[in-house]
């Protein structure tokens, strides 16, 4: 998708601004890759509903690759390696993004960019989100664990000498 957005963002840059080209390559790129002008500040001032950033799509996409990588990466390492990827190009891909946006908003002299990306990014990682993510994590892998337990027990000892795992586990 990265692929995508950024030849559609090079083509952006090469047609007229007034061609059907211009608009249909602007269309499904993400506001954060777009340039920073005056017109997008204001807009961005006055619509909190979507963000510049989407931290928190991020920290939720985050949480979701650590909860697979600990689930099936555990029983399948392969997995686990493939989801320490992933988590590490998200990562990067995000922070080249926004680096790419602030120093754009810099050159362009609009600082209240920074603002708005200060103030979107202000709730997202609090230590009751993080608290609640972890819960939440380790309980889905708990019922994983157990239910893999369960099936490896039962295969090797049969269902009534492994039900006792989906009790105490």
């Amino acid at each position: 998708m990265l692929l995508v957005q950024y030849t559609l963002l090079e083509v952006r840059k090469r047609v007229p601004l007034v061609s059907i080209m211009h608009r249909l390559a602007s269309w499904p790129l993400p506001r954060l890759l777009k340039p920073p002008t005056e017109k997008a500040l204001q807009q961005y001032s006055r619509l909190h509903a979507r963000p510049l950033v989407g931290a928190t799509g991020v920290l939720v996409t985050l949480y979701t690759q650590l909860g697979i990588l600990l689930t099936f990466g555990a029983i399948f390492p392969p997995i686990a390696l493939a989801m320490a990827m992933s988590i590490a190009a998200v990562v990067y891909l995000t922070r080249f993004k926004v680096q790419r946006f602030v120093q754009a908003a810099v050159d362009a002299q609009l600082p209240g960019f920074l603002d708005v990306i200060n103030a979107e990014c202000a709730k997202v990682g609090t230590r009751e989100q993080m608290q609640l993510a972890v819960q939440i994590i380790v309980c889905y892998c708990c019922a994983f664990y157990t239910l893999f337990l369960f099936d490896t027990l039962g295969d090797a000892e049969g269902f009534t000498a492994s039900v006792w795992v989906l009790f105490v586990v």
